[in-house]
C-alpha cells in the first residue's frame, strides 16, 4: 500500500509502523507486503482525482487533500489553483483566497 494513503486513512496505524521501525516501508517490508509507490500523475489523472474528491466532499484546500496533490498540481498546471481550475473545481478554488504577489 502507498505510505500517503495510509498516513492519510490509516493515520494510527502509520504512527505505530513509524515509531517502532523508522519508517512505514520498513515496517511494511518486515511483514512481507511490498509497498508502492504512487507512480507520477498525469494531467488527466488529477483533474480526475480533484473532481473525486469534491465529489466526497473533501476540502479543496492544501490542507484538506495534501502536499502530494498540491505538487503535481504545481508540477503540471503552474499552480494549485490553476489545477483546481483546470478540472472544474471552480466554487472550491475560490475559497482559497487571494493569489499572493
Amino acid at each position: 500500500m502507498v505510505g500517503a494513503v495510509v498516513s492519510r486513512e490509516e493515520s494510527t496505524l502509520y504512527s505505530a509502523a513509524r515509531a517502532h521501525f523508522g519508517r512505514y516501508y520498513r515496517a511494511a517490508a518486515e511483514i512481507g507486503v511490498e509497498p508502492s509507490r504512487r507512480s507520477r500523475w498525469t494531467r488527466a489523472d488529477l483533474r480526475a482525482r480533484l473532481r473525486e474528491l469534491q465529489s466526497m466532499g473533501k476540502p479543496m484546500s492544501v490542507g484538506g487533500l495534501g502536499a502530494g496533490l498540491r505538487t503535481a498540481c504545481i508540477r503540471h498546471f503552474g499552480s494549485f489553483r490553476a489545477g483546481l481550475l483546470s478540472a472544474g473545481v471552480v466554487d472550491h478554488a475560490a475559497q482559497i483566497g487571494p493569489r499572493k504577489a
